[in-house]
């Protein structure tokens, strides 16, 4: 087209090749300056991130990399030098807690304490929110700088005083790595702390932990993997479906369970098997937890609003870390509080009973809870004749079986378990609740033991909050199910049982080739970030 518009003459050329040209031009120079008002957007957002959490005397986090970038410049690859992460446990939890304003004093006052505690030439630079690094320079060696760790975590053992009212316990884990033998560039540094973080805080927190190569490709994939769990709760992609438990003589909902999912923007609704331990293992749980009891509960008051005169209870489960948290009694209280409603209507599920009462600070939230208002429900799978003793020291309300278990009364020795289970609970007017029912013939086996609760996917998947309303607005949907009526509520898909069970715990090749490919798009755009500073 350009030759031969060249062998043209203008004067010869048509109104229509102007037209294209000026269009042509036009359509150049928008993308160019959609390309400059989207370049100066996100520095403009970096620039806000950065001012927003900015402390005097601590580097922002565009300024401790270019620093980092500087010294990688001045040293040549036989002089090492160390670069340390700090990271502070749970700190989602105490924003949650506390409230964006303490948390950002409780930080200030930290970063107070970091700079009287490391060496005058000791670079400290905020990183995020809750994460900040340390440049020491080559005349630091290996054992002076893992000292200087030590006194940084020893910083945490002292709770901190926000006022006079106000008193912040926090713990951290750190990360040391030395350049070059963990990375050669800023991204390949904190590729390398992250990594040591997650190992820290994959076995609780708390911890220092020195990186080495030995953490191996499997570390890092669970880090990235760590790292789309924070998105997610940051971009609030967590949410709740329900599961309906009936009464067979009523016909009627008389509760639901509160499930949690992973609504990914790529992969869509993520079996929590994928992603529980990780949020276990960072501590952000808790975060989740209470999360999910303010949604539940909010819920709740949509449905008393839509249906007042329904007698509608809604649970949720509770992992052994939550329940060794000491706040979460006052905090499950403040949201209570906040929404008017009161503890009795929602049920708190403990899958691992058998581990639960075996610990003192755990069995003492256990019955703070209890005291409060709230049902306990327990599994009751793994129960024996030792656990039925040990069960009368804590309050239970409802006690949730498996189909199996009651399926497999065929043998001698778990019918007398079943009818002894069963005389317990009524001997101490404890609720059982029949769960994973598929089958009608299942129904009538329970029946049989004067079982009227069930729970399961002959009634309902987990579905969304919006078609648990409507399903339990109309009782026809209960009553069909239960009288083998063909007729399907509109639900959210899900997998089977035999799907779910069949899940690893760790992500499947779909969520890793995603999450692989978003972590890959990050690190890119750093690359980039750091060729452009450097130039």
């Amino acid at each position: 087209m350009k030759t031969f518009l060249a062998s043209v003459p203008m004067e010869k050329w048509s109104d229509g090749v102007f037209v294209f040209l000026s269009l042509l031009a036009l359509v150049a120079f928008l993308g160019l300056l959609f390309v400059l008002l989207w370049s100066i957007a996100r520095e403009r957002r970096k620039y806000l991130e950065e001012k927003r959490s900015y402390i005097d005397g601590i580097l922002s986090s565009s300024e401790i990399k270019s620093s980092i970038n500087q010294l990688i410049s001045k040293t040549s690859f036989d002089i090492p030098f160390n670069i340390v992460l700090l990271d502070i446990d749970k700190y989602s939890q105490m924003v949650s807690a506390f409230g964006e304003k303490i948390a950002k004093d409780v930080i200030v006052l930290l970063a107070n304490r970091f700079e009287k505690t490391v060496p005058f030439q000791v670079q400290i630079g905020r990183l995020a929110d809750d994460k900040f690094l340390f440049v020491f320079k080559p005349e630091y060696e290996f054992e002076e700088v893992y000292h200087v760790v030590q006194q940084l975590k020893a910083i945490f053992d002292e709770p901190v005083r926000v006022s006079y009212d106000v008193e912040v316990s926090l713990t951290t884990s750190i990360a040391l790595c030395t350049y070059p033998r963990h990375g050669r560039n800023v991204s390949q540094i904190l590729e390398s702390l992250n990594i040591a973080i997650y190992t820290a805080k994959r076995n609780g927190g708390d911890k220092v932990v020195v990186y080495s190569e030995d953490m191996g490709q499997e570390e890092e994939e669970n880090i990235q993997y760590y790292e789309q769990v924070k998105l997610a709760i940051e971009n609030k992609e967590f949410k709740l479906l329900y599961q309906p438990i009936v009464d067979v003589q009523t016909e009627k909902v008389v509760a639901a369970e509160a499930l949690l999912r992973w609504e990914h923007p790529k992969l869509g609704m993520i079996n929590p098997k994928e992603f529980l331990n990780i949020l276990e293992s960072s501590g952000d749980i808790y975060w989740v937890g209470i999360w999910g009891l303010e949604s539940m509960i909010e819920e709740y008051s949509a449905i008393k609003a839509m249906y007042p005169y329904k007698e509608i209870s809604l649970s949720i489960n509770l992992s052994m870390k939550q329940l060794l948290n000491d706040r979460l009694v006052i905090d499950f209280m403040k949201i209570l509080k906040k929404y008017k409603v009161q503890a009795k209507s929602f049920i708190l599920e403990l899958e691992e009973f058998i581990m639960f009462e075996r610990h003192d600070k755990i069995r003492n939230t256990i019955l703070k809870l209890r005291e409060a208002g709230f049902k306990i429900a327990v599994d009751g799978f793994s129960f024996d004749h030792n656990t039925l003793l040990k069960i009368e020291q804590l309050p239970i309300d409802y006690i949730k079986l498996d189909s199996n278990f009651i399926q497999n009364d065929s043998k001698e020795i778990m019918k007398h378990l079943t009818n002894l289970l069963i005389t317990f609970a009524k001997e101490h007017n404890i609720t059982i609740i029949a769960e994973r029912i598929e089958e009608l013939e299942t129904v009538e086996h329970f029946k049989e033991y004067n079982i009227n609760l069930i729970q399961g996917y002959l009634i309902s998947k987990p579905i969304s909050e919006d078609a648990f309303v409507t399903f339990i607005g109309d009782d026809t949907n209960v009553i069909n199910k239960l009288h083998g009526v063909e007729e399907e509520p509109e639900v959210v898909e899900e997998e089977t049982i035999e799907q779910v069970e069949e899940e690893s715990s760790k992500p499947n090749q779909a969520v890793e080739e995603v999450l692989n490919e978003e972590v890959q798009e990050e690190k890119n755009e750093n690359n980039q970030n750091i060729e452009e500073k450097q130039d």
